[in-house]
């Protein structure tokens, strides 16, 4: 605007100025609603030709001022050969504080200043000033007036450059009709009020100067509309603009002495230096080293460490990859979880404790009842093939490894897992020993029992070879006294063969089969009775041996108490034969009795006669005896080799289980690194967020002031010419700290500023964005 001619356009903020600005230079304007509901004025952006920048920005805020420092617009008048410059100036009064009001005198007494000529200002007032409080917010705007050109109220040459431009009207037909009288009624309003304080107090002086001052700014009102230069702006109206454009441009220039030369005043000069002293600072020192390099680079640390922990998360997955792979190499012939078992491949180790434990209770049992260790159920191969599997659900399903969020689970399952094994394996190991302790028992028995063989088959109480005592219902029985010299030991009676007493006598078949009867001659002596139970005194037919009683020939014998003797029998299926042998010889006959589908008998006495040709000892079989014995070591010792490759198992089994613990273990830790990597990267990111929307807002405030920035530019370079104190002052090595930063980074900053606006706004404007 240097050396040019000058419009002034002036007025409080909101008054209108850009609009009529925009009115004047010809722009493209519509009217819309505004979010109140009222009636406003914008540009017509999609009717622009060429620039927007070649308009003013139109604001709607009621008291902030679009405008902060004096900015022009070239205008052309049809009467006018030399170029014009129309000056949007900044808002009087603006809301923001005396820092802006400060910029305003400051930016317009430098346009003036340095143009050619001011040749006339257009003074913007709302209709409804002249409307409200008997018109003071009209005189206010005059008065600003009158403190840029003190001589208004006084030369009235003046006026020929003065225009009123009255804007936000919604009837201006009419308005114009009613403007003058309101004028008048106010010019009356204050000579009655000035007449009256004169008379009432003729000491109240300032009353009758203020009077006087408002009549005076009221009549050159209306001088103003005399002349026709007071204007109801419609802005969808050509003729009106054509007319305001008309008379501006016959306009001569004002004298620049006749504008106030001290707009600054030495107080406002200070604040004014201190502003810009501020906003130098500012602008230098933290917008733009802050958009340009902090928050860039905290930005940029902040995605390394995010690229940092996204290395580390996908370590983790490496981890876990190959810990789950090692998983599954542990156990290549897993099916329905490792199943153990010597021979039976569908036992499980639950199955195998479960066995383990009930053959500790069944031995506990069997020791409890004072039962011989042969006697301890031990199961053979085939039993336990034979046996009804335990079916466990948990097998059905194949090992699977697990999501992360159920991996603790996993773990409280393996530790469960091997809690089991270690119990089994403890049962194991305690059952291998008490089999070691039984097969020691077993094998002594054997020794035992060989010895009595032994000794029996050499002496005369030779023992004829009865296998029915205490078989099973498949095993033989053979009944065998061909060689033996000794025929009355035992006679049979049965339907097994032909045979005469006291001859040839064989039985050759399973014990189940054979029915009939076997009768064996036990030699006890004369004076002896017998009891089925020690602890019980309850004699065999005591009333037969006690008293007077019959057999079979009707003979009568009498047994006396106190001259016998007590001897116990016990055993299964057998009853006592009576005959006179028994008091004759005190030989007893037993008879053993033998059916079909019933217990195999046997019977034993504790008491038999010394030297006897007849037994000596119970009716067993020894041979079967042994046999039972080795068959039953037999099974000792297959269940012992069972059971230690049993051990072996679940040992080895518990080696896999502490290693894929260890392994899961691993994983969980893995997955809670991942965890807390992706929480900090959700932290970080949000942060990253943050520094971004910041820096997108320093980039809207950049672009929004970045023609005031070239001001404020300007006005450095101005302010270190304009006083040369000002060098000694701290104001100075800002702004010259300022111009080389502006200098350094301007054009840098125009290309940043687009670049973050367009790869931000997703951002800042997603929908689950709160700004």
């Amino acid at each position: 605007m240097q050396g040019k001619v000058l419009i002034l356009i002036l007025g409080a903020t909101g008054s209108g100025k850009s609009t009529s600005s925009c009115y004047l230079l010809k722009a493209p304007l519509t009217k819309k609603d505004s979010k109140f509901g009222e009636k406003i004025i914008e540009l017509n952006e999609n009717k622009v030709k060429g620039s927007l920048e070649q308009y003013p920005k139109i604001g709607q805020s009621l008291g902030t001022s679009e405008t902060i420092y004096t900015q022009g617009y070239e205008i052309h008048f049809k009467n006018e050969t030399t170029e014009a410059v129309l000056c949007d100036c900044p808002g009087f009064h603006d809301t923001r504080g005396i820092e802006y009001n400060l910029c305003t005198n400051f930016s317009i007494s430098q346009t003036i200043k340095q143009a050619k000529s001011v040749n006339a200002i257009l003074l913007t007032i709302p209709y409804n000033a002249f409307l409200i409080e008997r018109g003071n917010c009209a005189l206010s705007a005059f008065e600003d007036l009158i403190e840029l050109v003190p001589s208004f109220t006084e030369d009235e040459n003046i006026l020929n450059s003065i225009f009123i431009l009255i804007t936000k009207v919604d009837d201006p037909i009419n308005s114009k009709k009613s403007f003058m009288n309101r004028i008048n009624q106010y010019i009356n309003e204050v000579n009655e009020a000035v007449n009256r304080s004169l008379q009432e107090n003729q000491e109240k002086f300032y009353q009758k100067d203020e009077a006087k001052r408002k009549k005076g700014i009221w009549e050159q009102i209306s001088k103003l509309n005399a002349m026709d230069h007071i204007f109801f702006v419609n802005v969808m109206e050509i003729s009106e603009r054509n007319a305001i454009l008309k008379k501006v441009g016959d306009c001569s220039p004002i004298d620049k002495k006749l504008f106030n030369s001290n707009l600054l005043t030495s107080d406002m000069k200070t604040k004014f230096i201190k502003n810009l002293e501020e906003s130098a600072h500012t602008w230098a020192k933290i917008i733009i080293p802050n958009f340009l390099i902090k928050i860039p680079e905290a930005i940029k640390e902040l995605e390394s460490q995010i690229s940092y922990k996204r290395e580390q998360i996908d370590r983790n997955n490496e981890y876990i990859i190959e810990y789950t792979k090692e998983i599954n190499e542990l156990a290549p012939n897993k099916e329905n979880h490792q199943e153990i078992d010597c021979e039976d491949k569908n036992r499980s180790i639950e199955d195998l404790t479960n066995n383990i434990i009930k053959c500790e209770e069944n031995k506990n049992q069997s020791e409890e009842s004072g039962e011989k260790i042969g006697n301890l159920e031990i199961k053979s191969e085939e039993e336990i093939k034979s046996e009804e599997k335990i079916e466990n659900p948990e097998t059905k399903s194949e090992e699977k490894i697990e999501n992360p969020e159920t991996k603790s689970k996993k773990i409280e399952n393996l530790e469960k897992k091997l809690k089991s094994l270690n119990e089994a394996s403890y049962y194991l190991t305690s059952i291998i020993e008490k089999f070691k302790e039984n097969k020691n028992q077993s094998e002594s028995s054997i020794k035992e029992r060989e010895d009595k063989i032994e000794e029996l088959n050499r002496g005369w109480s030779k023992i004829p070879q009865f296998f029915f005592s205490q078989l099973a219902q498949n095993e033989k029985l053979i009944v065998n006294l061909k060689n033996s010299d000794r025929h009355e030991i035992c006679k049979i009676i049965g339907k097994v063969t032909n045979y005469k007493i006291y001859s040839k006598i064989q039985y050759d078949g399973p014990a189940k089969d054979f029915e009939g009867k076997i009768y064996h001659y036990c030699e006890i002596g004369k004076d002896y009775r017998i009891l089925l139970d020690a602890n019980n005194k309850t004699y065999l037919n005591s009333d037969k041996l006690e008293g007077n009683f019959k057999y079979s020939d009707n003979k009568t014998y009498t047994c006396y108490k106190e001259n016998c003797k007590t001897a116990v029998i016990s055993g299964e299926n057998f009853e006592i034969f009576f005959d006179e042998r028994i008091f004759r010889d005190g030989i007893w006959t037993v008879v053993t009795n033998w059916k079909l589908n019933s217990n195999i008998p046997w019977f034993e006495l504790n008491v038999l006669k010394k030297n006897s040709i007849h037994h000596k000892s119970q009716i067993i079989n020894l041979k079967s005896e042994l046999k039972k014995e080795n068959k039953n070591l037999s099974n000792i010792k297959k269940n012992i080799e069972r059971y230690e490759k049993d051990l072996k198992k679940i040992q080895e089994e518990s080696e896999n289980l502490n290693k894929e613990l260890d392994l899961h273990i691993r994983i969980d830790i893995c997955n809670k690194n991942i965890k807390i990597y992706n929480e900090e990267i959700e932290d970080i990111e949000k942060k990253v967020k943050e520094l971004k929307k910041k820096n997108f807002h320093f980039a809207l405030v950049i672009k929004d002031e970045i023609k005031n920035l070239k001001h404020l530019n300007e006005l450095c370079h101005i302010i270190n010419e304009f006083d040369e104190n000002i060098r000694k002052e701290n104001v100075f090595n800002e702004t010259k700290f300022f111009i080389e930063c502006y200098k350094q980074n301007f054009n840098l900053l125009e290309t940043k500023i687009n670049e973050e606006l367009q790869e931000y706004q997703e951002i800042v404007y997603s929908e689950d964005d709160p700004y």
